[in-house]
């Protein structure tokens, strides 16, 4: 298998990303190919986790290999999906109720801006929140059935900090709190509370969720910290779902203003680098940066030319005194009378 980036893809990854974000046509060819090099039962785990993705892509085209397999897959994922939100919804009910400042992230949020939820294969639902109200968000949660496992102690998550390992569980439902400021990215999970929620419908009613900028800003931080081929499937996949909803020019400032710019090029320039279209902010920087090393540039060729332009102006000057003097004195040398 051919290792085609720093993602990690081969070839296999490489066509399943394709089949699930070109075009429908061009999707189906690569569709097509995946499935002529190997049986869809050994496919491996990355190229599971892009199924319903896929399909959604490709379900109005004809003649898809293994299309009902693909459609059971999406339509797993979907009811799995919706039912983690069913059982969540009575705690996001009371959270409004008690006017509690939280978000919807990462796969739901993600889903929420697609429209389609089950396209994207989700474990749990992911909350953020503010320090300030964890013990309501806890105690909101465990009065309404839910239990709060019990948190490791390790390198990631001591006594100390806790907040880091708020997870909570109602049957195969899983929620995993964020707390914005102990959990990384600080910068980029506060920012997502401060700015005003957008309000997305979806099928438990409208949830609130941090722009597609900040949601690609952390789907790329995923993705340069990836620990497993499966993390980086999926931000590859949410990277292309976002993409085409943002601002390039916004995407930079807000990546500058919470410290992500390095994790949002690794990535960018990763699926760049096996034909994929990103967000593009990378070509947006380096246009950026070449445009400012011109105009450095040609500013420094300007002051040159302008000092130039003042030494010779300069020099003149010096000659003009020059001159003056020499007239004083032929002046006082040549008085006007006439010498006999």
């Amino acid at each position: 298998m051919t290792n085609r980036s720093h993602l990690q893809l081969g070839d296999e990854e490489f066509d399943a990303l394709m089949a699930a974000t070109q075009s429908p046509g061009i999707g189906k060819q690569h569709w097509v190919a995946l499935m002529s090099r190997l049986p869809f039962d050994q496919i491996n785990e990355n190229t599971q986790r892009s199924i319903p993705a896929i399909f959604s892509n490709l379900r109005n085209e004809s003649e898809v290999p293994d299309r009902e397999r693909m459609r059971g897959a999406f339509k797993y994922t979907w009811a799995k999906n919706t039912r983690m939100l069913f059982d969540v919804r009575p705690v996001l009910q009371e959270l409004d109720r008690l006017d509690v400042n939280y978000r919807v992230i990462k796969g739901a949020a993600v889903l929420a801006h697609q429209g389609q939820f089950g396209s994207r294969i989700m474990g749990d639902i992911d909350l953020l929140i503010a320090a300030s109200d964890c013990a309501i968000v806890e105690k909101v949660f465990i009065s309404n059935g839910f239990r709060r496992s019990s948190h490791s102690v390790c390198a990631g998550h001591s006594d100390a900090d806790h907040f880091e390992a708020l997870n909570f569980n109602a049957g195969a439902t899983h929620v995993d709190l964020h707390v914005a400021e102990f959990k990384y990215p600080n910068a980029l999970l506060e920012l997502m509370l401060e700015q005003p929620a957008q309000l997305l419908s979806t099928p438990i009613g409208v949830l609130p969720v941090p722009d597609s900028h900040l949601l690609l800003l952390h789907s790329a931080v995923h993705g340069q910290a990836a620990h497993g081929p499966t993390d980086l499937m999926q931000t590859a996949l949410d990277f292309t779902t976002l993409s085409s909803t943002i601002s390039t020019s916004t995407l930079l400032t807000k990546a500058r203003q919470t410290g992500t710019l390095s994790a949002l090029a690794t990535v960018d320039q990763a699926l760049a680098a096996i034909n994929i279209q990103g967000s593009g902010a990378h070509l947006n920087f380096e246009d950026r940066l070449t445009s400012r090393t011109k105009y450095l540039a040609q500013r420094s060729r300007s002051l040159l030319l302008d000092s130039s332009s003042l030494l010779r102006r300069a020099q003149a000057a010096r000659d003009r005194r020059r001159s003056d003097l020499d007239l004083q004195v032929i002046e006082r040398e040549f008085t006007g009378h006439r010498v006999w």
